[in-house]
């Protein structure tokens, strides 16, 4: 079983949100470990970063926090749970799109050539999609 590490003093709440900050800035270590809400040094994120990642990719884990749906009841609780919270109807779940910082490809590769990767805002990216579904969880307003 995955044991995380908190030999650092750094509690494992904190982790996640220096990981999901990383994520969804996809910009530099640097700025997330001085971001108010995380502030620990840039070899701290770097471990963190790693550590979070290897988690969100053990399947015990990932399946415990990730999941949809699996029949009509579970859907229709989602459903009435999205209805209860906000007063949308038919809402199963909410979707969300970021682009994500890469390092351009090389201008000469065939397959992906690098001036397909650069975003409306100049810079080098992929843009990635993120679905959830609230279940049987409280969310803050």
């Amino acid at each position: 079983m995955y044991a995380p590490s908190t030999s650092r003093g750094i509690s494992i709440e904190r982790k996640v949100i220096v990981a999901l900050r990383f994520f969804a800035a996809g910009s530099y270590q640097m700025d997330v470990g001085e971001n108010r809400h995380s502030s620990v040094f840039q070899p701290s994120v770097s471990r963190i970063i790693e550590e979070v990642s290897n988690a969100f990719s053990n399947l015990v884990i990932f399946n415990q926090f990730v999941n949809f749906p699996s029949n009509f009841n579970e859907l229709d609780s989602v459903r009435t749970s999205f209805f209860a919270k906000y007063g949308l109807q038919g809402v199963v779940g909410v979707i969300n799109c970021t682009h994500i910082a890469i390092t351009p490809p090389k201008k000469n590769d065939e397959l992906y050539p690098e001036h397909i990767y650069v975003n409306r805002k100049g810079y080098h990216s992929i843009n990635t999609q993120l679905v959830s579904i609230i279940k049987n969880i409280t969310l803050n307003s």
